[in-house]
């Protein structure tokens, strides 16, 4: 810089250019001069935090089996904490979900914004996919689970070995108290008449939970007389006719079976208290009319010592009646032009897994051997069945007709088994000591607790009932299926003795029905 260029500036600005060019004053004389200061620095600024998503977990993914499609979904999720004072919020939702047989989809989901909720599987079996969102009020994240609900559980075919074919487990596995079936097994064995002559009684019975053999007792490769469960395991025939639009319930039987005709083979005569005559009133009876017992037909029908008549105008009374079960029996037979044990094998036995020595259909013992050449079978009794093969029946019926993916019996025609018909209500109870309220707690060919007549037993319960308590006993509402079968006597006072009485069979549901304590 000039001399020039100095002499423009002020005195202190001249005075701070001197003083640089002799080195500051630090390096002169320590005691002369003023010291410098060293500047304070300016202190590093703290970040501001940064929020990051919330870590959600969706949980263990629950592997429920059908019947059971109410599940439990759990997630939790870490977080920052940011922003500041914010709290988790959590979300679930359904991504996708199988269609059932009948076209629903979806799932119910209990409460969706909590981080724990129950949910029920409505569309069937198959893959369920959720998603499970957890969020801090800014950022959110989300995971999928996958639920896999398993189809219904059905045995395997029979073979020789003891409980073939089914799954086994414990009451307590499957939601039940061993105490209580021990309770019914115990009056099963317990009850009636032990022995005819020196032949002692025997016995057998299955309870199935959740498509699992639970409990058993006797020997369950004996085949027993089904006696009167033959009208509800044979009976499945009709339900296959109604099925096809083979037969209608409100068809005339008149009408169906005409080589011979109807009430001719064998001959029907009047009873003492028809009105009118014997003709005119078989023109009218409908098939509807010999499935419940209200066709007017005697009970018995059996080669010889009796009268076969027709008692009462068809429709107005109900009476227990093995003819008209027979009468059915033949339309069935003529409807498909085949034998019935040959129809129902290929229909309905072998499709669950039994073999012609689990089932048995015994000569026609109450009418000639063929009808039109076809082999005649009864529906009033006839049939011989293991415990094993009577249980696929009942879970048959549980599961609404359908076995693994094949629908053998519509839904509508199981429902018309235990739904006691309306036309039927109004019918006169010809025997009300032995069966009473019969009009209001029968179906078609399978008894029912329809109107609470057994407490503590749910209403939807039904069943086939033959003599010595032969039984084949369906609960949807608890998934049940018990059977039991007996020798030679039941739980009557006398070996052959039989009536519809509920009274005999509440002691040995009740406890079955208490022992379930789960889902």
């Amino acid at each position: 810089m000039s001399i020039k260029s100095i002499g423009m500036l002020s005195s202190a600005a001249v005075a701070s250019l001197l003083l640089a060019a002799c080195g500051g004053g630090g390096g002169g004389d320590s005691g002369s001069g003023a010291v410098g200061t060293t500047p304070t620095p300016t202190p590093t600024p703290t970040p501001t935090p940064t929020n990051t998503a919330p870590v959600p977990n969706a949980g263990t993914a629950p592997a429920p089996v059908l019947p059971i499609n109410t599940v439990t979904l759990t997630g939790t999720a870490t977080d920052d904490g940011l922003p500041t004072g914010s709290t988790l919020a959590y979300t679930w939702a359904l991504a996708s979900s199988p269609s059932s047989t009948t076209g629903a989809s979806g799932a119910t989901i209990a409460t969706a914004n909590a981080a724990s909720t129950s949910v029920q599987l409505t569309g069937g079996a198959g893959e369920y996919v959720f998603n499970f969102t957890a969020t801090d009020g800014t950022l959110s994240t989300t995971v999928p689970l996958h639920v896999t609900l398993a189809p219904y559980l059905y045995p395997t075919a029979i073979v020789a070995t003891v409980n073939a074919g089914w799954t086994t487990s414990t009451p307590e596995a499957e939601g039940m108290t061993t105490a209580g079936l021990e309770t019914a097994k115990l009056y099963s064995q317990g009850t009636g008449v032990q022995s005819v002559g020196p032949t002692a009684r025997t016995e057998a019975g299955y309870v199935i939970r959740h498509g699992k053999l639970v409990y058993f007792w006797g020997d369950d490769k004996q085949t027993f007389e089904m006696k009167s469960t033959t009208k509800s395991m044979g009976g499945l025939a009709l339900f296959l006719a109604l099925d096809e639009n083979k037969l209608a319930l409100t068809d005339k039987a008149a009408a169906r079976l005409t080589l011979p005709a109807f009430g001719t083979d064998p001959s029907v005569g009047a009873g003492a208290t028809l009105t009118g005559t014997v003709a005119d009133n078989l023109a009218n009876v409908t098939l509807l009319q010999l499935a419940t017992h209200t066709a007017g037909f005697s009970k018995l029908d059996v080669p010889t010592g009796v009268v076969r008549t027709l008692d009462t105008v068809p429709g107005t009374t109900w009476a227990y009646s093995d003819q008209g079960l027979n009468w059915l029996a033949d339309v069935l037979t003529q409807t498909y032009a085949q034998d019935l044990s040959t129809l129902m094998f290929s229909r309905v036995f072998t499709p669950l897994g039994i073999r012609t020595a689990d089932v048995v259909w015994r000569d026609n013992q109450g009418r000639s051997d063929l009808l039109n050449g076809i082999k005649r079978r009864e529906l009033a009794a006839g049939i011989s069945a293991n415990v094993n093969a009577m249980a696929r029946v009942g879970l048959l019926m549980l599961r609404e007709g359908a076995w693994g993916n094949t629908q053998l019996i519509s839904k509508a025609s199981v429902a018309k088994a235990h739904t006691p018909p309306t036309e039927v209500a109004s019918a006169t109870i010809a025997n009300p000591t032995d069966y009473p309220l019969a009009t209001t707690n029968y179906g078609i060919l399978w008894w029912t607790n329809a109107g609470g007549t057994i407490t503590g037993v749910p209403t939807d319960a039904y069943w086939a009932w033959g003599l010595h308590e032969t039984f084949i006993i369906v609960i949807p509402s608890k998934d049940l299926v018990i059977v039991r079968a007996a020798s030679n006597a039941g739980w009557q006072a006398t070996a052959e003795g039989w009536n519809a009485n509920y009274n005999i069979l509440a002691p040995f549901l009740q406890p079955i029905v208490g022992a379930v304590t789960g889902p």
